[in-house]
């Protein structure tokens, strides 16, 4: 039985080891980018005791470690010639070319969009619709920005994809608070075309939502329609 008294203490534990995991998180990123950009190892990673004897201090001296890092990636930047800054084509960033992969084209657009409006207009000059296929792997700020467009030039947006298939830890996933706030209009598809019946069968009573999926059957050149096993017209 927990005591009146304890519950403040149990929640400061809580909050201090997820303080101490954000800390961790940034912590990494700060040293793979710090060994990719200088080929420097960072000393190991404070642990959680000694973090949370005074966690604002080690905040600090990490925000400075990762400002400095950003004045040497700056300088870097300055130092090459603008018109050379190309899409690679990968998953990666390249400081050493000064090109972006996909993940960093994403984050240009974000950053510019915010930046520019103008960009906006641009695109909604240009374009009446704009489909994004597996939405639910989408980054948030980027579906943001698409659907800020639609409510500022009355662009038709259309997001295909399923919640329960999200594969990527920082993809939106779930799009339920612009659905229940009309923002967008559900349409449900039960169709599918990629599982078997047993596989379908199995995830089914899984999903979270008030679709149940089905088979989706080819269209054959005749007109008729695969079924499992037979052809029918």
């Amino acid at each position: 039985m927990i005591r009146a008294d304890q519950t403040a203490d149990i929640s400061d534990v809580e909050y201090n080891k997820t303080e101490h995991e954000k800390y961790k998180k940034v912590y990494d990123k700060y040293a793979n980018k710090l060994f990719s950009i200088c080929k420097e190892n960072c000393e190991k990673i404070t642990g959680k005791r000694d973090y949370d004897k005074n966690p604002i201090a080690y905040n600090q001296l990490l925000n400075e470690k990762i400002e400095a890092l950003n004045n040497i990636i700056a300088g870097i930047i300055d130092e090459k010639d603008y018109s050379s800054i190309s899409y690679n084509e990968t998953k990666f960033d390249n400081f050493g070319d000064l090109s972006y992969g996909h993940d960093g084209l994403l984050t240009i657009f974000h950053l510019l969009f915010k930046k520019y409006p103008t960009l906006g207009k641009i695109i909604s000059d240009k374009y009446d619709y704009i489909f994004i296929d597996e939405y639910q792997d989408s980054r948030a700020e980027i579906l943001n920005d698409i659907l800020q467009l639609s409510s500022m030039y009355n662009l038709t947006i259309g997001l295909f994809g399923d919640s329960m298939q999200s594969i990527y830890d920082d993809g939106i996933g779930s799009i339920d608070t612009c659905t229940e706030a009309e923002t967008l209009e559900v349409i449900p598809k039960s169709d599918n075309y990629r599982c078997s019946y047993e596989v379908i069968n199995l995830i089914n009573p899984l999903r979270l939502d008030s679709i149940t999926q089905d088979v989706a059957f080819k269209k054959l050149k005749s007109g008729s329609y695969e079924t499992k096993g037979i052809v029918t017209v």
